[in-house]
């Protein structure tokens, strides 16, 4: 069986290595001009090679793939430890590859690997306040980015209130943390007196969004998939692991927040944006759905949606 190959092994991460040295290869060899990479910020812009960019997003994709997949086995996720989340990732966030501004959303990728991160480590019901404060922090430098990523918010309460009730020390860490960014970033404007960084802060482009009908096909099998892998995981796991119970809801309600954001986001940014954002909270859900099922042509629909996903990848 195809899906038996991504059990906790060498060769299974030997796998999800070599998917992420073939994609990111193919892309890096397709470049047939080296043309550079911009970063706006605060109307300065910082330019890179589009080689450095592709070799740092691979070198980000793959550290969260690798980091979030020891976090899932650590805290028990599924009952037979598997690879398929670091595979899945990889490949949900080669989506966005071919993406003139991968750079960027690899930094976004990476920030939402450390909040999910902060996530995980809520359901352990111990004294939280530097996580809570941290992953608050980082949320609050990726609004800058994405005015939508303050859905997220909300996320940090609810992922707290499942676990026990929620202090008003908390509330203050999360709302210190998110504003400090902006406060500190205000600071710097005033001081410099370079007015521009309050522009970019306050400006934001809308635009309606372009989406291929193949993209939303695929992006929409992704989700039921991930809904399937839910109601497996969930279904086992009911009156018992009661932690790992209210990890599964509260990664879920992450997936849902996260589509929510992606909603928004199209009006902002491309759909290959989409890939980066949405890898943590699918692949998860993903990887359940594929370890748990047993219906009877699991490993067919696994090959079809791995062999569409590549395809969407780095068509033009």
């Amino acid at each position: 069986m195809i899906t038996s190959l991504f059990k906790n092994n060498i060769l299974s991460y030997f796998l999800v290595s070599a998917l992420a040295v073939l994609l990111w290869g193919i892309a890096f060899f397709q470049i047939s001009l080296d043309v550079p990479v911009s970063i706006n910020f605060a109307n300065q812009e910082f330019l890179f090679s589009r080689k450095i960019a592709l070799f740092f997003s691979f070198s980000v994709t793959l550290f969260g793939a690798f980091f979030l997949n020891y976090k899932l086995k650590k805290y028990l996720f599924s009952y037979q430890p598997t690879n398929l989340f670091a595979f899945f990732y990889i490949l949900i966030s080669g989506l966005g590859i071919s993406s003139p501004f991968i750079i960027v959303f690899s930094l976004v990728a990476l920030g939402l690997v450390f909040v999910s991160n902060y996530l995980f480590y809520f359901i352990e019901n111990k004294e939280s306040e530097s996580q809570v404060f941290n992953a608050a922090f980082i949320l609050g430098f990726l609004i800058f980015h994405n005015i939508a990523f303050v859905v997220l918010i909300p996320l940090l309460l609810l992922n707290l209130g499942a676990v026990r009730r929620i202090t008003d020390k908390e509330i203050i860490l999360i709302m210190t943390g998110f504003l400090l960014p902006s406060i500190l970033l205000t600071l710097l404007s005033i001081l410099t007196e370079n007015l521009e960084i309050l522009n970019a802060m306050l400006h934001i482009d809308f635009s309606f969004p372009k989406i291929p009908w193949k993209s939303a096909a695929l992006h929409l099998i992704i989700l039921l998939i991930s809904a399937a892998g839910y109601r497996l995981v969930v279904t086992k796991r009911s009156g018992i692991d009661i932690n790992i119970f209210r990890l599964t809801k509260n990664m879920f309600v992450f997936l849902i927040a996260i589509f929510v954001l992606v909603i928004v986001s199209l009006f902002l940014f491309s759909i290959s944006y989409v890939g980066f954002v949405i890898s943590i909270p699918v692949s998860i859900f993903l990887a359940a759905y594929f370890t748990n099922s047993t219906v009877k042509y699991k490993e067919i629909l696994f090959l079809i949606l791995v062999v569409a996903i590549i395809l969407n990848s780095f068509a033009k």
